[in-house]
């Protein structure tokens, strides 16, 4: 699911390679793939932390790999000799916010983009609103700031269903939803959850907005 962000990886490599200022510093940008054998996040910071010639990694893009991968990054276990500066541009989880001086975050955390979410759907006359989230803690964040930010301005939540992937049956969901009549569903998930999803509710007449976070991008 990542594949497009490698891709404009891979655009701003080779334009930050090309730049005056990147040659004029000898700073070199790199684009790795972790090899088949290594899957931790752990274990991929500690070969970027314990390499010589690295200042500084862009990533890991999510939030829970972030949050494995910092304690490595900052050198911890060693008081922060060896640490590099890590830049993520896509991890959003409120856990993230301040955790270290080591971290920066490009995009807002998922509390304040839900509840920018729950503003608009106000704005543009939605009251009732049915959540459908991913059950891990991208979802349940957000799905838990949207409800809060939508009913203290005045909305009603009605229905608020976590779903595992590839264990659930979209139809039931969807069903329930078109007996639930919202104005709008909100769907913090990922995007390969969402055809199928968006075809379950077309099939059974659900003909209403459907949000989702930065990760259905």
């Amino acid at each position: 699911g990542m594949e497009p962000l490698v891709h404009g990886i891979e655009l701003a490599v080779a334009e930050l390679n090309a730049t005056p200022a990147a040659k004029a510093r000898g700073l070199r940008f790199v684009l790795r793939r972790a090899p088949a054998t290594v899957t931790a996040s752990a274990d991929v910071a500690a070969r970027l932390r314990d390499d010589p010639t690295v200042i500084g990694v862009v990533g890991d893009a999510e939030s829970g790999r972030t949050l494995e991968a910092l304690p490595v990054l900052e050198d911890r276990d060693g008081d922060g000799s060896r640490a590099v500066v890590a830049i993520s541009p896509t991890a959003t989880s409120t856990v993230l916010v301040g955790r270290s001086p080591w971290l920066f975050r490009l995009s807002p955390p998922d509390d304040a983009a839900s509840r920018a979410v729950a503003r608009d759907a106000l704005g543009r006359g939605a009251r009732r609103a049915a959540v459908v989230y991913r059950n891990d803690a991208f979802g349940r964040d957000w799905a838990a700031a949207f409800t809060a930010a939508f009913r203290a301005q005045g909305g009603d939540v009605v229905a608020r269903d976590p779903y595992l992937p590839r264990v659930m049956d979209w139809a039931v969901y969807a069903r329930a939803l078109a007996a639930q009549r919202p104005d709008v569903v909100i769907f913090p998930a990922f995007a390969e959850d969402a055809g199928p999803f968006l075809r379950a509710l077309i099939a059974a007449g659900v003909d209403v907005p459907v949000v989702g976070g930065d990760a259905l991008a």
